[in-house]
């Protein structure tokens, strides 16, 4: 429903987490604030998250970067987005 779910459901379910998989336009907290805060957390630092937005600027991409997102997906190519999904968890 929004960023702030989103985090809290990751901690609830970190065990079966390999991906995370966010938009970063979401309300309370927007993807680029939830990707800062799982870099930000010891516990889920180290896992791959791939963005999934209409924000497709270079400008855009390199703040996406710039906090620790590994992939950009542009809304919605499924095959690309599922590759990507299993490249990063196959990882």
């Amino acid at each position: 429903n929004d960023g702030e779910a989103a985090w809290d459901l990751l901690l609830r379910q970190l065990l079966q987490v390999r991906v995370v998989v966010t938009d970063i336009e979401m309300p309370r907290l927007s993807g680029l604030g939830l990707a800062s805060r799982i870099r930000a957390d010891s516990r889920t630092a180290h896992l791959p998250i791939i963005a999934v937005t209409s924000l497709a600027s270079e400008e855009d991409i390199a703040k996406g970067k710039a906090i620790g997102i590994d992939e950009d997906q542009i809304k919605l190519n499924r095959d690309q987005l599922l590759a990507g999904v299993h490249a990063h968890a196959a990882a």
